[in-house]
């Protein structure tokens, strides 16, 4: 199957696999604003974002902005928000005329980053876009957690301790 149609259909299913993770993740993330920032935050832009599933839960509170690097993945959040906005974007190249007070990517979704180099182009683009005192959370997989995870043979997703807030 072409890498295209695989996207398309699995931004049609990728609710049913992840959503129950996804609230898991809303909270993490607000426990995080609420210990590093005193729940003092505007805006947050979440790299990665998908169909919208975590940042649908920051709507009513914050300014939202998302991007994600699928047209598929764009075109099922924007049915799900009310407001807010998402974009088709690289998390290594994004651009806007405005900074963050928090920016997070779940769902370890970094991992796709595959050389050292578009970490920290990523990285870079990260702080660049953080307002002063701004907060970058994000989630990774490890081989350790891959190890884990497979010696526990479940099926896991998710923070854990791989779970990584920086401040700007």
């Amino acid at each position: 199957m072409e890498p295209e149609k695989y996207s398309e259909i699995f931004s049609k299913y990728y609710d049913q696999l992840m959503c129950r993770e996804a609230r898991k993740n809303y909270e993490r993330i607000t426990y995080f604003i609420d210990k590093y920032k005193g729940g003092d935050i505007d805006n947050l832009l979440e790299l990665g974002c998908g169909t919208g599933e975590v940042i649908k839960y920051f709507e009513n509170d914050f300014d939202i902005t998302g991007i994600d690097i699928s047209p598929w993945m764009i075109k099922e959040a924007k049915k799900k928000l009310s407001y807010g906005n998402v974009y088709e974007m690289d998390m290594k190249n994004f651009k806007f005329n405005q900074n963050f007070d928090l920016i997070f990517s779940v769902f370890d979704s970094i991992n796709h980053l595959l050389k050292k180099e578009e970490w920290e182009k990523t990285f870079r683009n990260v702080s660049k876009h953080l307002n002063n005192r701004g907060l970058f959370i994000f989630d990774i997989n490890t081989p350790y957690k891959f190890e884990k995870t497979a010696s526990l043979a479940s099926n896991t997703c998710g923070f854990s301790s791989s779970t990584c807030p920086t401040r700007a």
